[in-house]
C-alpha cells in the first residue's frame, strides 16, 4: 500500500472524527452498517484508498477486542456469498478475538458468519414466490438479454446489463405495474409497511430488489413465522439472538431506513454521509424522528467511526485507572 494513500486516509479519519464529536456511546455491543459504506463506487474511489481504508478498519476491530468485545453487522441487500468474498475474506475480517462480523444479507432474510455459523435463513411465502416467478418470467419475456439475476439465496434481485441504458426510465416502472397485481409494490417512507405480499426496493442505475413480507425463520432446528420488515426485522432478530445494550448504525439510502428505526428503538445514533441518497422529504423525515449525525466522506465513516469508537475505549479504561487510583 502506497504510504501517500494511507496518509490520505488517515487525515480524512481526523477530520471526521471531529465531525462525529461526543455522539458515540461510552461503549457500544453492535455497529450495523451496510455495504455501501465500505465497497468502493468506481467514479468517486480509487482501489488504493478502498482496500487502504479496509485494512485499517481490520486494525482497528483488532484494537478494539483488546478491549471489549463488539458485533460488526454488514447488513445488505447484496448476496451473503458476495460479501463474505468481497470483504470478510478478501480482508481476513474473521478470527478476531472478541470481534464477531456477521453478514445480515438480502436485507434481513439470511444471517452467518464465519465466527458463529448460521444465525437464520428465511423462506418466504408461497404467495411471494408465485408472485415472483411471475413477475420473471414477464421480464424474461419483455427485457430478454437487458437483465441479470443476481445470486440470492432467498429473493429476487434484478440489475441491468452493461449496455442497457433504459433500466430506470423503462425496465422498472414496467416491472412495478406489472407486481401491482400481485400486491407487491415499492417501499415508501411515508407509509411504511401494510399487508402487501411483498415490497420493491429500486437503487437507480443499480438494481431493483423484491423482498418477501410473510417469511418462515428457521434458526437451530426451529421454525416460525414472521411479518418481516426488512432490515428492522433482522436487527430485532439478532438482538434477541445476541442481547445488545448499546448499539449505532450507519445508513446512505432508503432501503436503510428500517435499519434506523429498529436501531433508534434501541437507543442508538445513526451516522448518514452528506452524499446520502434519501430524498428531500425523507431526509427531513428521518431528521425529525430519529438521532441522525451527518458525516462527510460517506467511503470513509466505517474507519472513522471505528477509530473514534476505540480511541473513546481508551479514554473510558484510562479514565477507570485513575479512578481506582485515586480509591487506593
Amino acid at each position: 500500500m502506497d504510504d501517500d494513500y494511507k496518509l490520505l486516509i488517515k487525515e480524512l479519519v481526523e477530520n471526521q472524527k471531529r465531525l462525529i464529536g461526543n455522539s458515540l456511546p461510552d461503549y457500544l455491543d453492535a455497529l450495523f452498517t451496510a455495504t455501501h459504506n465500505t465497497i468502493p463506487q468506481s467514479d468517486s474511489l480509487s482501489y488504493d484508498r478502498w482496500a487502504g481504508g479496509m485494512e485499517i478498519t481490520k486494525q482497528l476491530l483488532s484494537d478494539i477486542g483488546k478491549e471489549k468485545e463488539l458485533d460488526l453487522v454488514f447488513l445488505t441487500g447484496n448476496s451473503h456469498d458476495w460479501v463474505r468474498g468481497s470483504l470478510v475474506e478478501r480482508f481476513g475480517l474473521y478470527d478476531i478475538p472478541n470481534v464477531y462480523v456477521v453478514v445480515v444479507s438480502e436485507n434481513g432474510l439470511v444471517a452467518q458468519s464465519m465466527d458463529n455459523g448460521v444465525y437464520w435463513t428465511g423462506e418466504p411465502s408461497k404467495d411471494y414466490r408465485d408472485a415472483t416467478d411471475e413477475i420473471e418470467k414477464y421480464a424474461h419475456r419483455t427485457f430478454d438479454g437487458l437483465f441479470w439475476i443476481q445470486g440470492n439465496m432467498v429473493r429476487k434481485t434484478f440489475k441491468p446489463t452493461s449496455h442497457y441504458t433504459g433500466f430506470d426510465d423503462v425496465f422498472v416502472p414496467s416491472i412495478i405495474t406489472f407486481a401491482e397485481d400481485y400486491g407487491i409494490i415499492p417501499f415508501d417512507v411515508e407509509k411504511g409497511f401494510g399487508d402487501e405480499v411483498g415490497i420493491i426496493h429500486h437503487h437507480r442505475g443499480s438494481s431493483i430488489d423484491i423482498d418477501p413480507r410473510k417469511v418462515r425463520i428457521r434458526r437451530s432446528g426451529n421454525e416460525f413465522d414472521m411479518d418481516f420488515r426488512g432490515k428492522e426485522t433482522a436487527v430485532t432478530l439478532l438482538s434477541n439472538f445476541r442481547p445488545y445494550n448499546s448499539v449505532a448504525c450507519i445508513a446512505r439510502t432508503n432501503s436503510d431506513y428500517p435499519m434506523i428505526k429498529a436501531v433508534s428503538e434501541m437507543r442508538g445514533p445513526t451516522y448518514l454521509p452528506t452524499d446520502h441518497m434519501f430524498s428531500r422529504d425523507e431526509f427531513e423525515k428521518i431528521k425529525k424522528e430519529f438521532d441522525v449525525r451527518m458525516v462527510g466522506d460517506m467511503q470513509n465513516i466505517l474507519p472513522v467511526i471505528l477509530e473514534t469508537y476505540h480511541e473513546r475505549l481508551k479514554i473510558n479504561a484510562y479514565n477507570k485507572r485513575m479512578g481506582e487510583n485515586l480509591k487506593t
